[in-house]
């Protein structure tokens, strides 16, 4: 499936909740979030994108992308998600939020394993949990760019458009985290000061 796909990683956003910090700058056990999403990218897909809302944005010490993009006007995670798509070469396009800190390729069998049964009609797949898509983490049909783009311009959600045309696959508890107060998603993401605490405490 590999040489069929292309990751995107999704560098946008100005993390005003964390006083401007780039989300994906920050460190977990000895490295750069951006930087285990990219590894985890070299494992999924041929090509591997970063996607910002400022050009170079980003500083990039490891070389471990293959092109740099600037997000769509939509902006946010739509944008920086179709900026990807218009780029994308192959039929298949993992996006990642770039503030991901826990996931591993184990979490993405589930999606894997339905992207090869998918029908041609399927435009994207995505974890649901509690009865809300995930589109922090998906893959998506690079030829349905447009009709997700025309979807979102007519007032629709990455959420809706997934569970309406795409297909959702639960998030299961045995995929959770343990910690010492919680079990954490593995698309647990570093959004407030709250959540930057809880990392931390997980590398203490």
């Amino acid at each position: 499936m590999k040489s069929q796909t292309e990751v995107a990683i999704l560098c946008g956003g100005a993390g005003r909740r964390l006083g401007g910090i780039q989300k994906g700058s920050i460190d977990y056990r000895g490295e750069r979030i951006i930087d285990r999403l990219s590894k985890l990218g070299q494992h999924l897909g041929s090509r591997l994108l970063w996607v910002e809302r400022i050009k170079e944005q980003v500083s990039d010490p490891f070389g471990f992308v293959d092109k740099r993009l600037v997000d769509d006007p939509l902006g946010g995670l739509v944008g920086g998600i179709l900026a990807a798509l218009k780029d994308c070469q192959r039929e298949w396009l993992w996006t990642f939020a770039c503030d991901l800190p826990l996931l591993e390729l184990v979490h993405l069998v589930p999606i894997a394993e339905e992207t090869i049964r998918a029908e041609n009609s399927c435009p994207g797949i995505a974890f649901v949990d509690k009865g809300r898509p995930q589109p922090l983490a998906a893959i998506w049909r690079a030829e349905h760019c447009s009709d997700l783009s025309e979807f979102i311009c007519n007032g629709g959600s990455l959420g809706t458009f997934l569970s309406t045309y795409g297909k959702l696959v639960q998030l299961e508890e045995t995929m959770f985290i343990e910690t010492k107060n919680c079990k954490l998603s593995p698309l647990f993401n570093v959004n407030r000061p709250e959540d930057l605490e809880v990392l931390n405490s997980l590398q203490r």
